[in-house]
């Protein structure tokens, strides 16, 4: 994902903001936010005016608006043009199965709210553009695909340098607002979108979206409300953290369903029936463990799949400071059910070391592999005790034995990092 001051925010659909390129056997750990040809950000065409005392609100609001859709859309012709010039037709990163093209959405504060593109498997042509017709711009943070459809979230987290002219934050989720998914054929546009309305809620990540029969089932980890505290928080925040990431007690007298538990994230699944219009959802793994950075096996991507992977969070750390910490990975087995509560699936851990915590969790299949999950879960790994960091490569087929290596690192990587994994020749 990329963004500018302006509120403009733009994202490829899969890991957030890393390219993924496929061309050979080693592997390489890409973070970045911006390709080493060409840096992003760039420097806006125009600057927005400080206004004198004398300005009028409306002026600088207009001032505001120019500005943006100036930046917004010379910023989405150029992360088309740049950003992608490196994809290869191999990739599957949200890659519409079979033709290599990529599908991509950004989302602005102004009109247009939310545009699809779909970018061709050579990276060269932007194939389609079009215009969703959001009525507001909102923080969408993912977008996935199936072999036919484009699968569009949409959820209540407003944004916009308008909203503070409002004395509204600029950014803010709206519990008691409504949610829906959108259906929308490949090169479809918005009046082919067929929206299913679901639970209120402010999830992120998703795993992986496919077709079953007349259904699309989109998977992804669950959370009620924002990471971003709104303002009735902010003075507190060490409450707002105590409360939010904990597992919700909803016997307790004192439970606040606005607060308690609304960042307790966890596996989910949405069914959506194309011939009735209903939805079919519910979590699917235990209320005692949360969970996030969901991911899986590439090659899988829009179409039916066995295996997820996750970061198991470590609520009580993490309700102290407001840090995601995680303190485990998860591998979420989706076709067997648990074997003591047989509504929930299975799942096996690959524990950590007291003090251990891990980020930035990816899949990286056996290039001759033949089973989903004949590969590597790798993660790096950070030893707050000695403060040593390294890189754990898990075998994901004896997921809950030791890694198969360990590769100390000369730095520490932070919490947070997140990006794919690309295979690139090596001479």
């Amino acid at each position: 994902m990329a963004s500018d001051d302006d509120g403009t925010m733009f994202r490829a659909g899969g890991s957030s903001s890393s390219l993924k390129l496929t061309a050979g056997k080693c592997s390489v750990r890409a973070h970045s936010h911006r390709p080493p040809a060409q840096a992003l950000p760039f420097t806006p065409p125009n600057a927005i005016k400080v206004p004198s005392p004398g300005w009028k609100k409306q002026d600088l609001m207009q001032e505001i608006s120019r500005t943006l859709k100036s930046v917004s859309s010379n910023l989405l012709e150029r992360f088309v043009d740049t950003a992608y010039r490196f994809s290869e037709q191999h990739s599957l990163n949200e890659k519409i199965q079979g033709s290599g093209d990529l599908v991509i959405m950004g989302t602005n504060s102004e009109k247009p709210h939310y545009v699809l593109g779909v970018v061709s498997a050579d990276g060269e042509r932007l194939l389609h553009k079009v215009d969703l017709k959001f009525e507001e711009g909102k923080f969408i943070n993912d977008i996935r695909v199936t072999t036919r459809y484009n699968i569009i979230m949409d959820y209540p987290l407003r944004f916009g340098i308008s909203r503070t002219l409002l004395q509204k934050p600029f950014i803010e989720n709206d519990m008691n607002g409504k949610s829906r998914i959108g259906v929308m054929p490949l090169f479809g546009d918005a009046d082919s979108i067929i929206w299913f309305d679901v639970e209120n809620h402010c999830s992120y990540h998703l795993f992986n979206c496919f077709e079953d029969e007349n259904e699309v089932v989109v998977r992804g980890c669950r959370i009620l409300g924002s990471i971003i505290p709104s303002d009735r928080y902010r003075a507190d925040k060490s409450k707002w953290y105590g409360r939010a990431f904990l597992q919700p007690d909803k016997d307790s007298e004192d439970f606040d369903p606005s607060l308690d538990g609304i960042l307790f994230s966890r596996p989910y699944e949405w069914r959506l029936n194309l011939e009735s219009g209903t939805t079919n959802e519910g979590y699917i793994t235990s209320e005692k463990v949360a969970m996030d950075f969901p991911v899986i096996n590439d090659k899988f991507i829009g179409i039916r799949n066995k295996y997820g992977y996750a970061q198991v969070v470590d609520s009580l750390a993490t309700s102290k400071t407001g840090l995601f910490k995680f303190k485990m990975i998860a591998k979420l087995h989706f076709d067997m059910p648990d074997k003591e509560n047989k509504q929930f699936i299975s799942v096996q851990y690959h524990d950590l070391k007291e003090k251990q915590f891990c980020s930035g969790v990816q899949f990286v299949a056996r290039e001759s592999g033949i089973d989903e999950d004949d590969g590597w879960v790798v993660t790096y790994v950070h030893e707050e005790g000695t403060n040593i960091s390294q890189v754990y490569i898990i075998d994901a087929k004896r997921f809950s034995e030791e890694p198969v290596a360990k590769i100390t690192l000369p730095k520490r990587v932070p919490y947070g990092f997140h990006g794919n994994f690309f295979y690139k020749y090596c001479k």
